[in-house]
């Protein structure tokens, strides 16, 4: 089984993945790590050579916020699920994730400061501006396309455990 969870920065993707990744043992990315070496962006050959090593894998379960650099997933993908969570609860999480990280109660593949505090609320309102034309390339471009709201991921969560 492969699959794809996107949505915007703060939505919930790194969670319901792990879970799903537990769930059905099977391989679990963060495609942030992908992108990033500790701080250091990783170029685009390497970044490119990562992401074809985990395709290749019969079974994945992998998070993003949707970058072009990674749109093969999506075709690839037996089920895309998209997270579609509002602007408020958004920047709740974001703040609340960049605490927790920042006093190393959760582990961060960058280094934790305000810059990049600052940085996720920009990609949350990049994310939050492309939603509408990103949903209708997911619903032409993916196999099974399944977009979950905050209350929605709680059920699929509970459904997932019986």
């Amino acid at each position: 089984m492969k699959i794809y969870v996107v949505g915007p920065v703060g939505s919930g993707k790194s969670t319901l993945a792990k879970r799903i990744s537990k769930e059905l043992d099977i391989l679990y990315v963060e495609l942030d790590s992908v992108i990033w070496n500790n701080d250091v962006k990783r170029d685009t050959l390497d970044v490119q050579k990562k992401f074809d090593k985990i395709l290749e894998s019969d079974n994945w379960v992998i998070e993003d916020v949707g970058r072009d650099v990674f749109s093969r997933a999506v075709v690839l993908a037996d089920v895309v699920i998209y997270l579609n969570i509002n602007r408020i609860v958004l920047g709740e999480r974001i703040i609340k994730r960049w605490f927790l990280q920042r006093v190393g109660l959760e582990y961060s593949p960058y280094e934790v400061n305000f810059k990049m505090l600052i940085k996720m609320f920009k990609w949350r309102n990049l994310g939050l501006r492309k939603r509408k034309k990103y949903l209708s390339d997911l619903e032409r471009n993916a196999k099974r396309l399944i977009i979950l709201n905050r209350k929605e991921i709680n059920n699929f969560k509970e459904e997932m455990l019986q």
